[in-house]
């Protein structure tokens, strides 16, 4: 206890639960400025990291927009041209291996007949999501979505 507050007490002026009481309030109070002021600094912490993910272009993040020479496209617009035009029911018995935009082997379960689209550049494979999943698209998607976003797609063998 500080010096007042014990002067307090011997003069009767506030009793012990009284003293209890305010020490919480004032404890409390004072967490509360300080978790104030942790928010405050996370907040600028999460400012100065947009602002320099911005600066420099994140490559986990693509933008919500390309501007290309065709024009604008967002991201979301890209990702449901993905969802539309993927293929589905391409599991099989066989491991094509591909190499993702963080730059990691991995591999998906394909059919012979996926195998050779992959290998002939018919299909590609595009990574869209932070979890890591992959969807097959036909060639022509590949090719639009290489012209904004070239991050994306994991595996394209194109015709040169």
């Amino acid at each position: 206890m500080g010096s007042w507050q014990e002067e307090l007490l011997k003069a009767k002026l506030i009793t012990k639960k009284q003293l209890k009481k305010n020490l919480r309030a004032k404890r409390a109070e004072d967490s509360a400025s300080s978790d104030q002021a942790q928010e405050g600094l996370r907040a600028k912490g999460a400012e100065d990291k947009t602002t320099k993910e911005s600066a420099q272009g994140s490559p986990s993040s693509p933008p919500a927009t390309a501007s290309t020479a065709l024009g604008k496209v967002d991201f979301p617009e890209l990702v449901k041209l993905v969802q539309q035009h993927r293929l589905k029911n391409i599991d099989g018995g066989r491991q094509f291996y591909f190499v993702n935009s963080k730059g990691v082997v991995r591999y998906i379960w394909v059919s012979p007949e996926i195998e050779g689209k992959l290998e002939a550049g018919e299909l590609a494979i595009v990574e869209l999501e932070e979890r890591g999943e992959v969807r097959l698209v036909p060639k022509k998607i590949a090719k639009k979505i290489l012209s904004y976003y070239p991050d994306i797609v994991c595996f394209f063998n194109k015709d040169e």
